[in-house]
């Protein structure tokens, strides 16, 4: 029975203090709470869009659509047209717009939301980089 009681003990603790599946938000909740500063933070060196697109890339997807996210993030810093979709590019590093008296890597980097043609909603979400 002891053994039994551990077992408990040890199952709960590890499904509700370690689970990562509930500390999430739905990025819907996200992109709603980040909207009005992440326009703000356009050319992506203010560092608001450096320090949060963490809770982006690690929110629960669920399902928006790309009108949804232009809505609420503005125009991306660049779209790409795939074979199945299309790409929004927002960047939270910019080399080519840092000030002048800022100095950082030659780079640019950026979150990236992935739009299927087909339905129009969120297929994907990542980040990347690209030497400059």
């Amino acid at each position: 029975m002891r053994r039994f009681s551990i077992l408990i003990v040890v199952y709960f603790c590890f499904t509700s203090c370690f689970s990562q599946s509930g500390s999430f938000q739905s990025c819907f909740e996200v992109i709603n709470r980040l909207s009005s500063e992440w326009k703000l933070d356009s050319t992506g060196n203010s560092g608001f869009r450096l320090n949060n697109c963490k809770y982006i890339l690690f929110c629960n997807q669920g399902n928006f659509t790309k009108e949804f996210l232009l809505e609420k993030f503005g125009k991306p810093n660049e779209t790409r047209k795939t074979s199945g979709g299309t790409e929004c590019l927002y960047y939270y590093y910019d080399f080519k717009t840092l000030p002048k008296n800022k100095t950082g890597p030659r780079a640019r980097a950026y979150v990236n939301f992935t739009f299927r043609d087909a339905d129009n909603f969120i297929y994907s979400i990542s980040d990347g980089d690209a030497d400059l």
